[in-house]
């Protein structure tokens, strides 16, 4: 008996992720890259992987279950800190909210407030500080007060001096000064 027959990789076709019936020559022997007919790929606006745009319902869909993976993973240690200090603080709060496609470490109903705790190494990476910015202008855009604190000493202390200006501010709703 012989060997088996592999098939070359690059032989591999897969329809076209868009539905228009045509056939892709797909590098991956799975099917999991490069779906879309070349004329097809940029066709809306980008979608992170596929380059084909996400409708809102599935891409919420998406964010919630990357949600519950983290619920089970349980809070970074900066996310305690963030919930020890609004505590301190006797301030209501819900934790890893999701509004729309974004996840928000803490969320003041009170106050409409969305806070992040943002380490030094994961939001200093090429990308990050763009994709924190969308998240921040998309959520102003429907109207909550963001607040991102940052990490510093290596990422084990969270500055909070944000959060104190922008309690002071609006020291009617809270229910002790700080």
């Amino acid at each position: 008996m012989g060997r088996k027959k592999t098939i070359f990789p690059y032989t591999v076709e897969t329809p076209c992720r868009c539905g228009c019936g045509g056939k892709v020559k797909n590098p991956d022997p799975w099917g999991r890259y490069k779906a879309f007919l070349p004329e097809h790929v940029n066709k809306g606006s980008a979608h992170p992987r596929w380059g084909m745009k996400e409708p809102q319902e599935q891409l919420e869909r998406r964010v919630a279950i990357i949600l519950s993976k983290r619920l089970e993973i349980g809070p970074t240690c900066l996310e305690r800190d963030l919930y020890k200090y609004l505590d301190g603080l006797d301030i209501k709060y819900e934790t890893q909210k999701q509004i729309t496609s974004t996840i928000v470490d803490a969320y003041v109903p009170n106050l409409n407030l969305c806070i992040f705790a943002d380490g030094e190494y994961w939001h200093n990476k090429p990308g990050a500080q763009a994709r924190d910015e969308k998240y921040t202008k998309k959520l102003k855009e429907l109207g909550y007060a963001v607040i991102r604190l940052t990490s510093w000493n290596y990422g084990y202390n969270l500055n909070f001096n944000p959060l104190i200006e922008f309690l002071k501010q609006n020291n009617s709703l809270m229910q002790r000064s700080i």
